[in-house]
């Protein structure tokens, strides 16, 4: 395998369909995966929602995260049974694509290792690793309710947002080609990801002590359903890699 220039990349608007359509590729584009896996989770996120409202409805409506951020979040909709069953088997493609981008992503940087600066390669392989892990995690997101411990459900989905800004901020790092709207995007999803779980914590540690809101919903709302937002435009924002060049043979004994 090689290392091929951005040039090589396939086109395609929905990642998703072009790995379905392309199983054996000749460029294979690390960043393909990772779009496909924002993809998944956001038809995850659709799915459940569509459950919980034709199903258990009141349920949406006595989450306690309402209470405590005074709107609808839109992870209200993974939390009660059977939502967060399907949500849970739906994740697994989700996950698949996000752990096949850290294997290619990965490869992609010891090719290009005699290419890149040291503090290239390794943000690359410490974060696509950390990414690895917290994808896993996120799985727990479907296990532990917020009627449990609403604590211990939202770090599982905080910890998502962090190492999905660390690995996406990875890839605007190595990548040989960046244009005006992708930086502009990668600000705006920066400011997002960090702020919003700080927002969630206020909102929680102040409802538990005083038994009010303290934040307005408007703003808690606009940074929660904007990382939704910069989700789905990763499809369209994330900078094109190099690709790697693959051979694909079968052979017999």
């Amino acid at each position: 395998m090689d290392s091929i220039d951005q040039r090589h990349a396939p086109s395609y608007r929905i990642a998703l369909f072009h790995l379905l359509r392309n199983p054996l590729p000749e460029y294979v584009d690390p960043t393909c995966y990772l779009k496909a896996s924002g993809e998944t989770l956001a038809f995850l996120i659709a799915v459940c929602w569509c459950t919980s409202i034709l199903v258990t409805p009141d349920l949406i409506a006595a989450n306690p995260l309402n209470t405590r951020l005074g709107y609808y979040t839109l992870c209200i909709g993974l939390d009660s049974f059977p939502a967060n069953r399907i949500g849970l088997v739906l994740f697994v493609p989700s996950a698949y694509f996000g752990m096949r981008f850290v294997w290619t992503d990965t490869m992609l940087a010891v090719l290009e290792r005699e290419q890149r600066t040291n503090a290239q390669y390794w943000s690359t392989v410490a974060t696509n690793g950390c990414y690895a892990i917290s994808l896993s995690l996120f799985a727990l997101v479907f296990v532990e309710s917020p009627f449990h411990n609403h604590y211990l459900h939202t770090a599982f989905f905080i910890q998502l947002i962090i190492f999905r800004l660390l690995v996406v901020g990875a890839n605007f790092y190595e990548a040989p080609v960046r244009t005006k709207a992708s930086n502009a995007f990668f600000v705006v999803y920066a400011i997002v990801s960090l702020v919003l779980p700080v927002l969630y914590m206020v909102d929680f540690l102040w409802y538990d002590e005083v038994g009010a809101v303290v934040i307005p919903w408007q703003i808690v709302a606009a940074f929660d359903y904007g990382w939704f937002a910069c989700l789905a435009l990763t499809t369209k924002f994330l900078p094109q890699a190099n690709c790697i060049r693959a051979t694909w043979s079968l052979e017999s004994d």
